[in-house]
């Protein structure tokens, strides 16, 4: 789940979507929720995603509870207003249903920005730091950190600012995104220079001829496990969150376990209310 967030319109549901924008939680909680027992000793597991997976799900609820109090009121309206404006012998009466009906969406857009990131002006901020960095910032250390497992090879690039980022800092790195979950209404520009192409990239000759290191930051959906059953290399780059994150599945985290060593993370800078890490992993090696 990226950062998208559609303009609520005709229907409340339209703010579920902010659910997945801050991100939801996943079953990691449900071990070990208020005062836990110790979690289980993992690199993937540390308490502070875990006291953020416990507020998203507070959030969560919130949200539905929202949704459940006004959707009826705004679906009522909505018909209120086509019924008038179809029946109105002069556009005054259609005018003021629209506008009524206009007046609620705003409010409850801001609402359920207030609801999700805590204010309207927090939501525009999120609108920034997403066009200037995508889904997570970079800091130096870990430029740094990924230039020294250069050349690379991103997927799930999006609008190529870590690409771009690392270029600057005289990386080589290859960026490919197939353009489906972009947080941004345009696609990469030619001189973002992330090329169209998906985690199939992995298992081409281009990189049986030259191998590079995988980057991977900020995946949704299953991206991850997919680009694992693919990539053949010894080292993983992943930026995002841990178990229980927005960024994997169970499953996903499941094979880390198995199959990578965590050999260290350093700091990335999340937007408020993210807990993401850079993970150099380092694939074990058969007993």
């Amino acid at each position: 789940v990226m950062v998208r967030r559609p303009a609520l319109g005709a229907a409340v549901a339209a703010a579920l979507g902010a659910i997945a924008t801050a991100g939801t939680s996943s079953s990691v909680l449900n071990d070990y929720t208020g005062a836990a027992p110790d979690p289980p000793k993992s690199s993937w597991v540390y308490p502070e995603l875990l006291e953020g997976i416990a507020l998203r799900r507070k959030k969560e609820r919130e949200l539905r509870e929202y949704v459940s109090r006004k959707g009826p009121a705004l679906a009522a309206l909505n018909a209120d207003r086509v019924k008038r404006c179809r029946a109105a012998s002069s556009s005054s009466g259609c005018e003021a249903a629209q506008r009524k009906y206009t007046d609620l969406v705003r409010r409850l857009e801001r609402e359920t920005a207030e609801l999700t990131w805590g204010s309207v002006e927090a939501q525009a901020r999120r609108s920034r730091f997403t066009r200037d960095y995508g889904c997570t910032a970079w800091t130096d250390e870990a430029i740094a950190e990924l230039k020294g497992h250069a050349p690379l090879v991103e997927v799930g690039a999006g609008n190529g600012q870590w690409a771009a980022a690392l270029r600057r800092a005289g990386a080589s790195i290859v960026a490919y995104d197939d353009f489906s979950a972009l947080p941004l209404p345009r696609k990469p520009a030619e001189n973002q220079g992330v090329l169209q192409g998906n985690e199939s990239v992995l298992s081409g000759w281009r990189l049986h001829l030259r191998p590079r290191t995988l980057l991977i930051v900020y995946p949704e959906g299953d991206l991850l496990l997919r680009c694992l059953s693919r990539y053949r290399g010894e080292v993983l780059l992943f930026v995002g969150e841990g178990r229980g994150g927005v960024n994997a599945t169970e499953e996903t985290f499941d094979l880390l376990e198995r199959d990578w060593v965590v050999e260290r993370t350093v700091q990335v800078r999340p937007f408020d209310g993210g807990y993401e890490k850079l993970w150099v992993c380092r694939r074990r090696r058969p007993s």
